[in-house]
């Protein structure tokens, strides 16, 4: 049974990164918190909580939806490691391995003859 000092203590550390505290996680370690933009429900390391170092699963996928969709790609899925996603170009519909980051910054472009193509 925890303490009601220490789940306040956990409440608070959680608004503190912008997450509500639902309830109890898989070990002692972990608690359920919901994230106060989308209303997302997951399990958190209480020490990444504490120190902010958490990331919503579903507001980082919408940011990676936007992004692509302002450099004219839809995101298509997971890639081979945690920095790339799998694009489809809107005007070519080619499917391409990119980085998020690439796209994030504006560095891809469509690879048919009458565009420029940078990486």
């Amino acid at each position: 049974m925890i303490s009601k000092t220490i789940q306040a203590k956990h409440q608070r550390e959680g608004k503190n990164a912008g997450y509500t505290l639902i309830g109890a996680g898989k070990n002692k370690d972990y608690r359920t918190y919901r994230c106060n933009k989308c209303k997302y429900e997951s399990e958190y390391q209480l020490t990444h909580i504490r120190k902010k170092n958490v990331r919503c699963a579903n507001c980082y996928l919408g940011q990676l939806k936007s992004e692509a969709k302002e450099a004219s790609f839809n995101l298509l899925g997971a890639g081979t490691d945690p920095e790339r996603r799998l694009y489809e170009c809107v005007v070519c519909k080619a499917e391409r391995e990119l980085y998020t980051a690439s796209i994030r910054n504006g560095e891809v472009r469509c690879q048919t003859p009458q565009q420029y193509k940078r990486y």
